[in-house]
């Protein structure tokens, strides 16, 4: 299976749903991360977000300069990761997260998908389109309720390999915004809530939406 995860940051990749892409890449799964705030990074950023891509066995791919402005280079920037990755599964921001940033990049990465299965759609590398659409589940925040239709995942067994790298962005080194110094704490807080919800020491949640019309959608992630 190849899945790709996109979010905002790095960092929000792995507190969300690090656990989840380790456990894939354990299994053999084609596992790629792309943070959508590429046009931040600086010194110290790409090699935390490289050593955080590593920790968890993916491969690290930026989306250029892309904002998170649902604007045509932004879509067209997004699109051509997307058809180069061809994923079975797709992870995304939550257009219900409470943060703008994160519902704005929703959008964008819905909008890219689609374009990247749309023979017609022009690449801007010249890319060919996806046969398929891949399916989108929305990567855990703090909004993500019930009414998501969660779907939860054990991720005891990879919490070493989400810890490692979630310590990534730890360093007072460089110049990763105080959020990224915070990723271990909020990873760690979110992965223990979710697991008492599941009876469980550490899990991972994901919300998950209807989009492709008739498809029909089946369980890709690991466990039951």
């Amino acid at each position: 299976m190849r899945l790709l995860a996109i979010g905002v940051t790095p960092w929000d990749i792995i507190a969300y749903c690090g656990g989840t892409l380790a456990l894939c890449a354990a299994a053999g799964d084609e596992v790629t991360i792309a943070p959508l705030a590429g046009h931040r990074r600086g010194r110290g950023y790409a090699g935390a977000a490289q050593a955080a891509a590593d920790a968890v066995g993916a491969r690290l791919d930026y989306a250029g300069t892309t904002s998170l402005q649902d604007c045509r280079a932004a879509r067209d920037e997004l699109m051509d990761i997307i058809r180069e990755a061809n994923p079975d599964v797709m992870v995304s921001s939550s257009p219900n997260a409470r943060s703008a940033g994160e519902r704005a990049a929703a959008e964008l990465i819905f909008n890219a998908a689609y374009g990247a299965c749309v023979p017609n759609y022009p690449s801007p590398s010249g890319r060919d389109a996806v046969a398929v659409r891949a399916p989108i589940l929305h990567m855990d925040s703090v909004a993500l309720t019930d009414e998501d239709g969660l779907s939860f995942v054990d991720i005891g067994e990879a919490w070493p390999r989400k810890d490692d790298a979630l310590g990534a962005f730890g360093s007072p080194d460089g110049d990763l915004p105080e959020e990224a110094r915070h990723a271990r704490w909020r990873g760690e807080v979110l992965s223990r809530a979710r697991g008492v919800q599941v009876q469980t020491a550490w899990a991972e949640a994901f919300g998950q939406a209807q989009v492709w019309g008739r498809l029909t959608t089946r369980r890709l992630l690991p466990g039951k």
